[in-house]
């Protein structure tokens, strides 16, 4: 199993070390896959929406449901909930970037507050 670093959080982005492996899943665009990486409540509601759609819209809507089968794969629901909750594991930019404060105000003009000041 290997080994790798600790993801870190800049705002709502992780920023993973450059030579991090990139998470990768594989889920062909079809309707029979999308079905079977959706939750129960999703897929009925993912059928209805096809037994619904005009063929325009067709390709929008199993890509939006594609996205969220790749979630459903990815347990990415979870680390959703952790950052609207609060309760993901963060660090200030600060401590990613040292000279960030320097580039932001060189950048907009103005002093970086940092997030807690919002």
């Amino acid at each position: 199993m290997a080994v790798t670093a600790p993801r870190r959080y800049v705002g709502l982005m992780s920023a993973e070390p450059s030579d991090a492996t990139p998470h990768r899943i594989s889920l062909p665009r079809t309707i029979r896959a999308i079905k079977q990486a959706l939750t129960a409540e999703q897929r009925n509601q993912f059928m209805a929406e096809l037994e619904d759609i005009e063929a325009g819209s067709l390709r929008a809507t199993v890509e939006k449901w594609w996205l969220t089968a790749v979630m459903n794969r990815a347990g990415t629901w979870g680390r959703v909930e952790q950052v609207k909750a609060g309760t993901a594991r963060t660090v200030p930019i600060e401590d990613v970037i040292p000279d960030f404060a320097e580039q932001f105000e060189q950048r907009h003009g103005r002093p970086y507050v940092g997030h807690s000041s919002r």
